[in-house]
């Protein structure tokens, strides 16, 4: 009998502790999370996406051109589906106003892709 309670206190106690799982961010993640905070701290207006094997044209872009952004499961996407890159080949940024055909300079984060 005394076996018994044993084995059900063991079974109790063991039972009764709750097992915390922890959630490790991905590099995907981190990478969402700082690429968020640089937007909102610099009042980012536009996303521009650009693989740095073709460079960034000198014309102006179109007027509505990375004002729709996205970002989800390690993918940003703009304008849409149009344009989709992968955050893990993201190289490096730049913050910079980008030229517009309808005349404005709205601040821009460039994301340059390798």
């Amino acid at each position: 009998m005394k076996k018994i309670i044993s084995i059900l206190c063991v079974f109790v106690i063991f039972s009764a502790c709750k097992k915390e799982t922890v959630i490790t961010p991905t590099s995907a993640d981190q990478i969402t999370a700082q690429i968020l905070n640089v937007i909102k701290s610099n009042n980012v207006q536009r996303v521009i996406c650009w693989s740095d094997n073709t460079g960034f044209p000198g014309t102006p872009v179109s007027s509505d051109y990375g004002k729709n952004w996205n970002i989800e499961n390690g993918f940003i996407s703009i304008n849409g589906n149009y344009d989709v890159f992968n955050l893990l080949y993201l190289d490096r940024y730049d913050i910079s106003n980008i030229s517009v055909v309808d005349g404005t300079n709205p601040i821009a984060l460039f994301l340059h892709f390798q």
